[in-house]
C-alpha cells in the first residue's frame, strides 16, 4: 500500500475548513501526521479548490500526539467517573479550575482533553500507529462536527455529490458501499464529490463539500492504478479499511454549495442484477433524515466526547437538534425524493442515478 507524499520529517500539521483551525502535532508520529495529510487533503490545501471558508465565530482544536511507557502513571489519583467496554473515563480540573477529561483505552492509548466555547486541547498517548490514527482522526472529527453544528453546518451520514451544479445525496448504510459507488459515479465529467460519508447541510437545506479520504472494505475492488494509491486504517471494531486520498480521484472535488436536487434512500438487494427507483413521498424520506442526520447515526466521531455527561448531556443538545431538524425539513422541501434498490453491480447502480438527471433536464 502506497503512503501518502509526504517528508518522513513531518512533524506539525495545519489545516482550516468552515472558520474552524486545526494543528496537529508529535515529535514521533511521522506516520499519523502522514495518514492524517491523507485524510484531511482538501482542506489542506483549500486555497486549490477555492473553498468557501465562514469567518464568523473561529473556532480551534489542537492536538498533540505522544509516546508513553507506562499509560498509567500519567492519570490523576481519582475515581473513574465512567467505566465502558472500550474506555473508562476520569475528570480531575487544572490550577486554573478547568475541567479535565481522560479517557484510559484500557492501557492501550490515552486521551486527554479540554473543551472551551470556541476551542478544543487534547493529547494523545499511544504507541501503536494504528490507534493513534484511529482515534486521532475520530477526535478530529467529533470536535469539528461539534464547532460545525455551533455555525449551522450540519454533517449527514450519507454519500453527497453534484452533477453539472445540482446536488444529491444517497443514504446508505454503514458497509453498504457508500465509497464504491462514488468512485463509479466519478467516471462521468459531469459529477463532483462532496463527500463519500458526511457532507455538509445548512439550515437552508444547501448542501456544503465536506470530503475526506475515501474508504473501502478490504475485499472492495478497485483499478489497479487507483489500488496502488491505498492506503490501510486497522480499525478497532470494524476491520480493515482501504483509504483513498481526495487528490487520486479522477474528478476534483465540489468546491462551492449547491441546491439539492434529488435524496436517494437506498436498500441493499442481495439478489437483485438491475436496480430500480421507486418514487418516495416527502414524509417517507423524514425518519431516515432523523436517523443518519439529526441523531447522526453512522457518522465517525467518538461517541465518550459527544455524551460527556451519559444522558445528561442531551438537553445541552437540544438547540443543535432542533438546528438539524430545521435543515433536514429544508432539505426534504427542495428535493425529489426516490427509494434506490441497489443491486450487487456499483456500474449499473451509478448509471441509473445518472440517468435520474438526465431525465430531469429533458
Amino acid at each position: 500500500m502506497a503512503m501518502p507524499d509526504l517528508l518522513s520529517a513531518t512533524k506539525i500539521l495545519f489545516f482550516s475548513l468552515y472558520g474552524i483551525n486545526v494543528k496537529v502535532e508529535g515529535s514521533n508520529s511521522s506516520h499519523c501526521l502522514a495518514e492524517l495529510t491523507r485524510d484531511f487533503h482538501f482542506f489542506i490545501n483549500a486555497s486549490s479548490y477555492s473553498l468557501p471558508i465562514s469567518s464568523n465565530k473561529n473556532y480551534t482544536i489542537k492536538l498533540s500526539l505522544q509516546n508513553t511507557t507506562d499509560l498509567y502513571n500519567i492519570l490523576p489519583d481519582k475515581a473513574a467517573k465512567e467505566i465502558h467496554s472500550e474506555y473508562v473515563v476520569y475528570e480531575d480540573k487544572n490550577k486554573s479550575g478547568e475541567k479535565i477529561r481522560w479517557i484510559d483505552y484500557h492501557g492501550k492509548a490515552l486521551l486527554k482533553t479540554k473543551e472551551k466555547k470556541y476551542s478544543s486541547e487534547a493529547i494523545l498517548w499511544c504507541n501503536d500507529p494504528s490507534l493513534t490514527h484511529e482515534l486521532a482522526y475520530l477526535y478530529l472529527l467529533s470536535r469539528i462536527g461539534v464547532f460545525l453544528d455551533k455555525k449551522g453546518l450540519h454533517r449527514i451520514h450519507a454519500l453527497g455529490f453534484q452533477n453539472k451544479k445540482s446536488g444529491a445525496l444517497v443514504l446508505i448504510p454503514s458497509g453498504g458501499g457508500k465509497s464504491s459507488l462514488a468512485l463509479e459515479l466519478l467516471q462521468n465529467k459531469d459529477i463532483s464529490l462532496l463527500s463519500d460519508d458526511s457532507p455538509l447541510i445548512d439550515r437552508k437545506g444547501r448542501l456544503y463539500p465536506f470530503p475526506l479520504r475515501l474508504a473501502f472494505t478490504s475485499h472492495a475492488s478497485m483499478p489497479d492504478n487507483l489500488e496502488q494509491k491505498t492506503g490501510r486504517m486497522e480499525r478497532r471494531k470494524y476491520g480493515v479499511k482501504k483509504l483513498l486520498s481526495i487528490k487520486d480521484l479522477p474528478n476534483p472535488p465540489a468546491s462551492n454549495a449547491s441546491e439539492p436536487k434529488f435524496l436517494f434512500l437506498a436498500e441493499r438487494h442481495g439478489s437483485k442484477k438491475i436496480p430500480r427507483l421507486r418514487r418516495l413521498h416527502k414524509y417517507e424520506a423524514i425518519h431516515a433524515l432523523l436517523r443518519d442526520m439529526v441523531v447522526g447515526l453512522g457518522l465517525p466521531q467518538l461517541a465518550e466526547l459527544v455524551l460527556t455527561k451519559g444522558i445528561w448531556s442531551l438537553p445541552s443538545l437540544i438547540p443543535t437538534a432542533s438546528s438539524r431538524t430545521l435543515a433536514a425539513a429544508n432539505l426534504v422541501q427542495k428535493c425529489q425524493c426516490y427509494a434506490l434498490e441497489l443491486s450487487h453491480n456499483s456500474q449499473a447502480n451509478a448509471e441509473l442515478i445518472r440517468k435520474k438527471f438526465e431525465e430531469s433536464r429533458t
